[in-house]
């Protein structure tokens, strides 16, 4: 993650905090490292259907365990 972290960094790119249950791919701690270097952050639901914007809970739990607040995302 923090080759993954530091190439977003450098390339000017955005991260994404993935909502739905069976990714989850950016801990709150890597959320929170990334926050620190002033990396954008998304929080989606890799919704496929209607049904899955329900995960958005997830994604949001994951945000503010690593302290990112509503501006930050």
């Amino acid at each position: 993650m923090e080759t993954v972290i530091s190439a977003a960094a450098k390339h000017g790119k955005a991260l994404e905090i993935n909502a739905y249950p069976l990714r989850l791919d950016l801990s709150d701690v890597w959320a929170r490292v990334a926050m620190q270097r002033r990396i954008p952050l998304a929080v989606s639901t890799d919704t496929h259907i209607l049904s899955n914007l329900d995960f958005m809970g997830y994604g949001v739990s994951v945000a503010r365990r690593g302290w990112l607040g509503p501006g930050m995302c």
